[in-house]
């Protein structure tokens, strides 16, 4: 009795059926990354089967995550510069405000604006006159797909020391 050896394809994944042989003795196949269909074996010796090792895996480390970048000032003025890589960014303002009914104005300018590009020439509003009351506030925003490059807060922000943290999003 002639007994086949098939690896079947279900879903992607490669299945062998093994097929006793008259004997009782049985051939198993191992997978391949292609299925072959295997050759009868009409001696009950286990059937050779076309063989490749699968490709080896590309392994990449994933790209470190980019740090926060964090600009500290307090009242109104013009930060110094600071580097932000190309993306997106989840922004948290933290501060104190001496009084009650306060405004929070900020804006972002690259250090360099390109004099052809009008978001450059008239910044990123990122707030504008948000109300915070007296004590510690706490705004968020986010900015997408930003270039890479350097840029400058203008901040007219309450009395008192404040902190904007831009965070990489994925």
């Amino acid at each position: 009795m002639s007994q086949h050896i098939r690896p079947v394809v279900w879903l992607g994944a490669t299945v062998l059926l093994v097929v006793a042989c008259a004997s009782g003795s049985t051939a198993t196949v191992a997978p391949t990354a292609k299925p072959a269909l295997a050759a009868e074996s009409p001696s009950c010796a286990p059937a050779q089967a076309e063989t490749s090792a699968p490709p080896a895996a590309e392994t990449s480390a994933p790209p470190a995550a980019a740090a926060a970048v964090v600009v500290k000032g307090s009242g109104r003025q013009n930060t110094k510069p600071f580097t932000l890589g190309a993306g997106s960014y989840g922004i948290t303002v933290k501060g104190e405000s001496s009084r009650d009914n306060e405004r929070v104005y900020l804006i972002l300018y690259p250090v360099t604006p390109d004099p052809s590009n009008a978001r450059d020439q008239a910044g990123w509003l990122l707030f504008n006159g948000e109300r915070v009351g007296k004590g510690t506030y706490t705004l968020e925003t986010n900015e997408y797909n930003l270039d890479g490059r350097e840029y400058y807060l203008d901040a007219n922000m309450p009395e008192g020391a404040w902190t904007v943290t831009w965070t990489p999003q994925p």
